[in-house]
């Protein structure tokens, strides 16, 4: 029951995701998180981070935290979420792309 919840989950943002919602680019998904590149290519990722924590209430890691550079690459969990969280993720992300 729970590889079917988590395959169902990962399919669910898959699709919330494939329209590029903001200009975020969803490159892969594995069980439990994706792998996003953000548009904000004039702001370092630690700095897209911050606004998307503070401002849009998405919490994310940046990919910063597991390799050394910079490459525009935000983790986002979500085996944990609801389908109705992963159905406001999009519209959030369009937020934080109509403000940059």
């Amino acid at each position: 029951a729970q590889v079917e919840r988590i395959a169902a989950l990962q399919d669910h943002f898959e699709r919330a995701m494939a329209p590029e919602p903001g200009g975020f680019e969803l490159l892969t998904a594995g069980a439990y998180f994706g792998w996003v590149r953000h548009p904000a290519v004039d702001r370092a990722t630690d700095a897209v981070v911050r606004r998307l924590v503070l401002d849009h209430d998405v919490l994310v890691i940046p990919a910063t935290a597991f390799t050394p550079t910079d490459q525009q690459m935000l983790r986002f969990s979500f085996a944990n979420l609801t389908d109705a969280e992963i159905d406001e993720l999009p519209r959030r992300l369009e937020e934080f792309g109509a403000t940059s």
